[in-house]
């Protein structure tokens, strides 16, 4: 019977990973707590004492030892099925689902807090919250990204429109060098938005402030004034993303946590 509920446990799990696949967070989440609670029922025979998650059971006469390494075990498996409710949590509020920053950031806190109790140390639970902090800054980076993305926006426009004035003609011998330039200009435009969009995407975040400030110095497409105008724009944005980076926790919490106003 143990081996039975033990399977349905795991078959569990892999309907939560299913279901996180698909977008369904909340489907996910319940998926997740009815495997651990069946997880727990498999070995209930174990236990004297315990309790968590609303339940409560008692402990047969077994040596302490085996007590130990069977918590011991359960603990390891805590942690991999927190980075799978943590990252799903994370992804909720995004690509067609609805959950306000609060409630995911409160609902962070509460397993963190569960995850505690079960002698989960510090050190384990940051590796179950990659993906949280990934998407926090992937969020708190947007804005800065934003306001590049508008400047090179506005010298691709500039540029095309130039181009078209060309394809208006014929291209003389005396204007092709001209236009060659106006395609080189247009080639590097391309390019350093291509740059900037992979920066955005990337999961090696930890030095991103210094990696957005960097970009913006060495662009090859903005002129000095232009690079000094973005730079005031992002300041905010900069030092929300150095700050979470450093503590793991949110510059302007009360900014973040206004669903209304455009971080």
């Amino acid at each position: 019977m143990k081996i039975i509920i033990f399977l349905v446990s795991i078959s569990l799990f892999g309907a939560g990973v299913s279901l996180s696949f698909l977008n369904q967070v909340s489907g996910a989440i319940a998926t997740y707590g009815a495997g651990v609670l069946t997880l727990i029922f498999a070995f209930l025979s174990e236990f004297k004492t315990f309790k968590g998650l609303g339940i409560e059971a008692e402990l047969l006469d077994k040596k302490i030892e085996e007590a130990d390494d069977l918590i011991s075990r359960l603990r390891n498996i805590s942690i991999p099925l927190a980075e799978m409710l943590l990252s799903s949590t994370a992804r909720m509020g995004r690509i067609g689902t609805i959950m306000p920053r609060r409630q995911k950031y409160d609902l962070l806190k509460k397993i963190e807090d569960e995850l505690r109790q079960c002698g989960v140390t510090d050190k384990q639970l940051e590796t179950t919250k990659m993906d949280w902090h990934y998407y926090n800054l992937f969020d708190l980076s947007s804005p800065a990204f934003d306001v590049i993305n508008e400047y090179n926006r506005k010298h691709k426009k500039k540029i095309n429109d130039e181009l078209n004035e060309f394809g208006k003609t014929s291209i003389t011998p005396e204007r092709r060098s001209d236009h060659d330039e106006l395609c080189e200009r247009n080639r590097m435009v391309y390019e350093d938005k291509k740059r900037f969009d992979a920066v955005h995407q990337s999961r090696s975040n930890g030095f991103l402030d210094e990696t957005i400030l960097n970009f913006v110095s060495e662009s090859i497409v903005f002129t000095k004034e232009e690079k000094q105008e973005i730079l005031n724009e992002i300041d905010d944005s900069l030092k929300d993303i150095k700050f979470y980076i450093d503590n793991q926790e949110f510059r302007r919490p009360d900014v973040w946590f206004d669903e209304n106003e455009e971080y």
